[in-house]
């Protein structure tokens, strides 16, 4: 029961001021790893959530729940650094007036705020969610005196497309040793989608992410700073430690366990608990005491739920941020959970909190149980992913060159290994052989698009002026939307497309413009996936044609 009194504006809640003390250090760390914007940001996103809790608690006669600035410094803790302001606003007003206030105010609520603001946003905004972050500050006073990280001296931003988290699990961060004189320092800022794999050692991975010197939101970069307050919470039993206990043991144990089996993307328990803010969510977020279940029993299926769905959502879908989605899901299992809880919290006459061992023991049952069903679902899958990747892959090549037919898999595996060698005179291009000649090339492409990787093929004519079609066999992009990069209405245009020799080789027009030579018509309501798509295209193919020719010139 959260213990509270009143005045004419605000609601006091001590243990909401409790929560607010333990994420000083995070709030703390954002400013000194990305710059005063954090805290400009977090005050915003307070004085913003007040004001909209304020509407709502005036026609009701109450004062405003402090609950509201735990909501808000938790969501603006969870923003990238330098997000839009704009995007802030509209996270904190779903938080407040769709999360809370809707249903009555404070202790109504279904879900976390402050997540299901994040999740909101999350959709909306995705490039400016998870497309662009800004390195943190070197040297010791950090951002301290300086308003952003991403800031250089000579007026130029520094930002990248991923977070460390995000590029081991694209598989361009591999691990080395623990300790390997050879290996980076630290971990690489910015690294290209296409440039292959980064190998960094054990110990470089965890001191960034212990002491949070990485690309990532304001304050969940650091697992030390996140821990001291979360400590802080357990220790006086401000947040549930069953929950936390469960949701720390279960992920830990899932992830370790996958590990062990070779399952990949997962990457053990160590870089799971401690990167990508898991430790935040844990602590802070699963632990809300209007959201989360009151019975025991219910609190250690509620984190095992949480540990489960962060592990297949961050490994085994297109989002990287897989504890947001586990813990309102979490949520929305609480009540069925609590009515489990009350009718199963006795065992031999003892509260289910009078047996601890048996609490623990429980958990790690049930996460060996799930454990195992998911290993043996991915391993025994895992031949025909791979082989189902293989045929895509070589169909989109095949399809890059319209005068190529087939009706089978079969077909198009055998035409493909009878005509497509990737030679290193091609630097990186398939080199397509028909009757004994060379017919064009196939260059595969990627880049990061409105929701994920959109990979494909570029079938480029011999002389390299023309490009022959496209095709992709990679893409997540909205139905009907963006997705519709793959139909032929869209791909045909490609067909003999002339490669521009000054600027852009290609260019994107509005539907219904006027072309010249190069340009194609974009997808109209696409906008975004359309922009993306430019991007990757053109840099794909400038780096590639510049490598072709400076290899003409030298021979």
């Amino acid at each position: 029961m959260i213990r509270q009194t009143q005045s004419n504006w605000l609601r006091k809640q001590p243990i909401m001021r409790k929560v607010l003390l333990a994420l000083v250090p995070c709030v703390l760390g954002g400013w000194y790893y990305f710059g005063i914007q954090t805290l400009a940001l977090t005050l915003f996103c307070c004085l913003w959530g007040f004001f909209l809790e304020w509407l709502f608690c005036r026609k009701r006669g109450e004062p405003v729940s402090e609950a509201v600035f735990v909501t808000a410094v938790l969501f603006a803790l969870t923003m990238p650094a330098g997000v839009g302001w704009h995007v802030a606003a509209v996270g904190m007003a779903f938080a407040v007036i769709f999360s809370k206030e809707v249903f009555g105010g404070f202790g109504r609520n279904f879900f976390n705020p402050a997540l299901a603001g994040r999740c909101f946003v999350y959709i909306c905004f995705p490039i400016a969610m998870t497309g662009v972050w800004q390195p943190p500050a070197e040297g010791p006073w950090g951002s301290l005196t300086r308003w952003s990280s991403a800031a250089d001296e000579d007026g130029s931003i520094a930002v990248t497309s991923a977070t460390p988290m995000a590029h081991k699990k694209a598989g361009r961060i591999q691990f080395g040793s623990w300790t390997e004189p050879a290996l980076p320092a630290s971990l690489p800022f910015q690294i290209d989608p296409a440039g292959g794999q980064i190998i960094v050692s054990k110990w470089t991975m965890m001191k960034g992410l212990l002491f949070g010197r990485i690309g990532g939101t304001m304050g969940a970069t650091s697992a030390v700073l996140i821990t001291l307050g979360g400590i802080y919470l357990f220790v006086t039993g401000t947040a549930s430690r069953t929950i936390i206990l469960s949701v720390i043991g279960s992920y830990a144990v899932f992830n370790q366990i996958f590990y062990w089996f070779g399952v990949a993307p997962v990457p053990g328990a160590w870089p799971a608990v401690l990167g990508g803010g898991f430790l935040l969510g844990a602590f802070f977020m699963s632990t809300d005491p209007v959201s989360s279940p009151r019975t025991e029993p219910a609190r250690i299926i509620y984190g095992i739920l949480i540990g489960l769905a962060s592990l297949v959502i961050r490994n085994f879908s297109i989002f990287n941020g897989g504890l947001m989605f586990a813990i309102l899901l979490g949520n929305m299992f609480t009540p069925i959970l609590d009515v489990a809880g009350q009718n199963h919290c006795r065992w031999e006459g003892k509260s289910m909190s009078q047996k601890p061992l048996y609490a623990i023991g429980y958990m790690f049952i049930v996460t060996a149980f799930f454990s195992a069903l998911i290993i043996g679902f991915a391993r025994g899958t895992q031949e025909q992913v791979a082989v189902n990747e293989r045929i895509a892959f070589e169909k989109a090549v095949l399809r890059a060159f319209p005068e190529i037919s087939f009706t089978t898999d079969s077909q198009a595996h055998q035409y493909f290994q009878q005509h497509f060698e990737l030679l290193p005179e091609a630097d990186g291009a398939w080199v397509y052989t028909k009757d004994g000649i060379a017919a064009g090339y196939a260059l595969p492409i990627e880049g990061k698009g409105f929701w994920a990787m959109i990979r494909g093929i570029v079938g480029i004519a011999p002389d390299r002026q023309t490009i022959l079609g496209l095709a992709f066999y990679e893409q997540n992009e909205t139905p009907g939307l963006g997705a519709r990069i793959v139909e032929p209405f869209f791909r045909d245009q490609f067909k003999n497309l002339t490669i521009r020799p000054q600027g852009l080789p290609v260019e994107l027009r509005p539907a219904g413009s006027a072309l010249s030579s190069g340009q194609v018509h974009a997808i109209s309501g696409a906008t975004q996936t359309c922009m993306r798509l430019k991007v990757l295209l053109n840099e794909n193919l400038q780096n590639w044609l510049k490598k072709m020719s400076e290899k003409e010139n030298r021979q």
